[in-house]
């Protein structure tokens, strides 16, 4: 990417014009961020309750509360490590579990696990077995 825009820089000092023009140019079509950016939004006539809404999302997003309630005490070093590590571990284990949700969705895509053999699962044997098995 580095050299990309080096060479572009090149190409553009030999034709006169200079790169940081062009960044500038591109900087100028975003709205720069300060320090409201990520806890404000806008609220649009009669639409007070939506913005409502919205900024309770926001704040659900950014873990606000729960973090304020974190800091509200003082937690000591060993429960607080073991509640990290807790937090990792479920955070972990929900990637995990979402990851196989995925999988098994696009095998049942492909079409090799139909969804009428799933009143099998709580049997020992698993759909994809049987699905493929054939006597």
């Amino acid at each position: 990417m580095l050299w990309r825009l080096q060479r572009r820089n090149r190409l553009q000092q030999k034709n006169g014009e200079s790169i940081l023009e062009g960044v500038v140019a591109t900087l100028q079509k975003f709205q720069i961020a300060d320090a409201y950016a990520g806890r404000s939004v806008k609220v649009r006539p009669g639409r007070f309750t939506e913005a409502v809404r919205d900024f309770e999302r926001i704040l659900v997003r950014n873990q606000v509360k729960f973090t304020y309630k974190a800091t509200e005490r003082h937690e000591k070093k060993g429960p607080k490590r073991r509640r990290i590590r807790s937090e990792q571990w479920r955070k972990h284990f929900a990637n995990q579990v979402r990851k196989n949700v995925q999988l098994v969705h696009k095998i049942r895509r492909r079409g090799c696990i139909s969804p009428d053999h799933d009143h099998l699962a709580g049997s020992t044997t698993t759909p994809l077995l049987m699905s493929t098995v054939s006597y």
